[in-house]
């Protein structure tokens, strides 16, 4: 056999590994394969990494391959036990506007459904928390205090602002969030 029937043996056989799909993380091809919107591939390990990465760091957004964010379908198949995270904080991202249980061990996300009338007036509007129960000002998003005003929140920014280095806080204008400057 000469030289050059040995480079075309093993150029077929490249060609056929390059055929072959593979994850696209560990390169892994003998294991079973799932297919994002954006076209890569991941095995269940590599893609429970990125699903678990991406909900760590929630400042990105949903965990995405891409510029695609990945879908329920994907996180069920890679991460079942990190399934209701993932869709909770799919909730937060669509909100208009996001509302916690003022109970800071809970801080569950109180979602449209939570809102209840306890008289006539916009006053009695409150949201219960479905966690712990909770009763949180549907305005304010503090505990329930039917007899006084809600509190104005740029007390709390200025509280904040003596705190040392604050200076380099402010508020969102849009959604009232304090951000970097």
């Amino acid at each position: 056999m000469s030289y050059q029937d040995m480079d075309t043996i093993s150029g077929s056989t490249d060609y056929v590994y390059r055929r072959i799909p593979k994850c696209v993380a560990c390169f892994s091809a003998l294991v079973p394969l799932q297919k994002l919107h954006c076209g890569h591939s991941f095995c269940r390990t590599c893609l429970r990494a990125l699903i678990q990465l991406g909900l760590r760091n929630r400042i990105e957004g949903l965990p995405r391959c891409c510029e695609y964010p990945l879908k329920e379908a994907d996180v069920a198949w890679a991460d079942p036990d990190n399934l209701d995270k993932f869709r909770t904080f799919r909730r937060e991202l669509d909100a208009d506007a996001l509302f916690y249980c003022c109970y800071a061990p809970c801080s569950a996300l109180l979602g449209p459904g939570t809102v209840r009338y306890l008289g006539s007036g916009d006053a009695d509007r409150v949201r219960v928390c479905g966690k712990c129960r909770m009763v949180n000002c549907a305005a304010c998003g503090r505990a329930y205090h039917p007899e006084a005003p809600c509190p104005d929140p740029n007390d709390d920014m200025a509280a904040f602002r003596e705190i040392p280095g604050a200076d380099q806080w402010r508020r969102c204008k849009r959604c009232g969030r304090v951000i970097d400057r």
